[in-house]
């Protein structure tokens, strides 16, 4: 296939090559209807945008662009918090961030003014991002990374987010010192990835203990194809021998499934021990007593942050996975439900 060249690019719009070297190398002197068109040009011709990257004055204006799922902004404080991590490592390596909300009317149009047009150094995407979006990042030739993607993509991108598998590990390693053998995890894992993660890390842990003490067996069970949390609280109250202890996949889960304990008195002995883990990291006063697997959103967003500016340094588009730390936090919902405050 041919190189395209600047030349070919001012051959298929009828201009000269030195317009559209000023355009591609963000000078001066060009409208920004005449920018847009040229790099749009490119961009349908493939055009390898490689040798401006690689040269790239490091004196030159920092910038880095972070996408976030405008929903996702709406209705979470997630990206609060993780703003707030990620403006550390900027602030300390003299970057600037500039953060564009998205949504699924999105279109690449839309967006491109912010990144080939604004010399834009990296890309961090919170969540997800569009394919459309995403093929143009990758015309671009430059960083990109994701947080807390739970595709994850298929390892072709640098992933920064929490160590699910441990998260289930934690959970169910705790209720098994505590004395607990009959485990039930709530929760579709069908529905994320990391849910998956959460509960194969429980199950594998309970495994392990098996394989180390089979006197003294235990039992995870995972209550399959149900419709809500009531159907998943029935079939668990049917279970025989019951379940002493159950594992969430999220605190907000663990709270509706407290409500809905409290609500048709589901659960006669209210002894049941409750562990979730935490996707909140901001967390309203109702949901403090719930014990849980913690891990901290504004580390998550200091990590993509080092990461994403570590990658420009080093002119580093490789793909790796880091996984962030998490941290379990005790609360009263594994005591006793008896003493519980939603049951008083």
């Amino acid at each position: 296939m041919k190189k395209v060249t600047m030349q070919t690019i001012a051959d298929e719009l009828g201009v000269s090559k030195s317009l559209v070297s000023l355009t591609l190398n963000d000078k001066y002197g060009v409208s920004s209807e005449m920018r847009y068109t040229i790099f749009r040009k490119a961009l349908e011709l493939d055009f390898d945008f490689n040798y401006k990257y690689k040269n790239r004055s490091k004196d030159s204006k920092r910038k880095i662009c972070i996408f976030i799922n405008r929903d996702h902004a709406i209705k979470s404080s997630y990206f609060g918090k993780f703003i707030e991590g990620a403006e550390k490592a900027f602030i300390k390596d003299n970057y600037k961030y500039e953060l564009i909300f998205w949504n699924n009317d999105s279109t690449p149009k839309d967006l491109f003014e912010h990144l080939a047009l604004k010399d834009v150094k990296g890309i961090i995407v919170l969540h997800d991002l569009k394919t459309e979006i995403l093929d143009i990042i990758n015309k671009l030739n430059i960083p990109i990374v994701f947080a807390d993607e739970d595709h994850y993509l298929n390892g072709k991108y640098t992933s920064i987010r929490t160590n699910n598998y441990l998260c289930g590990v934690l959970c169910a390693s705790y209720l098994y010192k505590q004395g607990h053998r009959h485990i039930a995890f709530l929760g579709a894992i069908k529905n994320k990835l990391s849910y998956g993660e959460r509960f194969y890390g429980a199950k594998n842990i309970i495994d392990l203990y098996n394989s180390q003490n089979k006197d003294d067996k235990a039992y995870i069970y995972y209550i399959k194809d149900t419709k809500s949390i009531e159907d998943e609280l029935a079939r668990l109250q049917a279970m025989t021998p019951r379940a002493t202890a159950v594992i969430c996949v999220t605190k907000i889960y663990a709270k509706k499934a407290i409500d809905t304990l409290k609500k048709y008195n589901q659960y006669k002995t209210k002894n049941l021990s409750i562990i979730a883990v935490d996707d909140c990291d901001v967390i309203p006063d109702f949901l403090e007593n719930i014990t849980s697997i913690k891990h901290s959103v504004s580390k998550i967003g200091e990590c993509a942050a080092r990461t994403i500016i570590d990658n420009i340094e080093k002119k580093d588009l490789t793909q790796k996975t880091i996984l962030c730390e998490v941290e379990m936090v005790e609360g009263t919902s594994t005591i006793n439900l008896k003493e519980y405050k939603f049951f008083s």
